[in-house]
């Protein structure tokens, strides 16, 4: 494999074709499918969604302060680029950018803390599929939405819901990404910042939507002349 020019834009895409050539073999795999209780497709496309969403936030997207370490930082490659790209982050809303799909995301701002161990709450199931869950998705900032995604991808805020949103035996038809709500307080002891769990924020999709929104990705990475380097 040669090595990536760009790392934070040829990772998804390479990850996206390995998506569009295995995933329907994955998807129609008997024995893998007779071991689990089902195929592995979903299990596949986070694997390939990890790198896809965590690289390019981690090593382009996020801010790099004066302070900040830049051993993971592609964003001096192409500045120009890179700052246009850190604008629309930091001012856009997800339903103003190529990515977003209507009624596609649900989201659910500062839930109450639950063990991701444990079934998915029914009333946290239901909140999201209410249309003011759909309309807070959409007017989000895209900066939070991608760090939200970022978070739970980093630290296995991830839970299989079935066609209801609920945790159940049956097949899988959604993806909640749960990430920490947190305030921070001084510390007079440690004297620097403390983080407290305060709350959860949720975001939910189809696992047919999360496939077609990893392809929006790429494509919104792929669209800026960052990959021409």
């Amino acid at each position: 494999m040669a090595n990536p020019k760009h790392f934070s834009v040829e990772i998804p895409t390479r990850c996206l074709d390995l998506i569009d050539l295995l995933f329907p073999v994955v998807e129609k795999d008997k024995g893998t499918a007779q071991k689990h209780d089902g195929p592995l497709s979903t299990t596949f496309l986070l694997a390939m969604a990890i790198p896809m969403i965590v690289l390019p936030v981690e090593r382009l997207l996020k801010d790099f302060g004066p302070d900040a370490p830049d051993y993971a930082n592609d964003s001096g490659i192409a500045p120009e680029v890179t700052g246009a790209l850190g604008k629309v982050v930091a001012r856009a809303k997800l339903r103003d950018t190529d990515i977003f799909e209507t009624d596609v995301w649900a989201f659910v701002q500062g839930n109450r803390v639950f063990n991701l161990a444990n079934p998915f709450p029914k009333e946290l199931a239901a909140a999201l599929s209410s249309g003011e869950a759909f309309g807070a998705a959409s007017g989000m900032s895209f900066r939070q939405f991608l760090m939200t995604l970022r978070n739970a991808l980093s630290h296995g805020g991830i839970m299989y819901l079935d066609e209801d949103g609920l945790t159940s035996e049956r097949q899988t038809s959604m993806l909640a990404f749960v990430s920490a709500r947190l305030k921070y307080d001084e510390c007079e002891k440690c004297h620097q910042r403390a983080p407290q769990l305060v709350g959860l924020n949720d975001l939910r999709i189809s696992e047919s939507g999360f496939r077609r929104f990893l392809t929006r990705w790429t494509a919104w990475l792929q669209s800026t002349p960052l990959h021409w380097i």
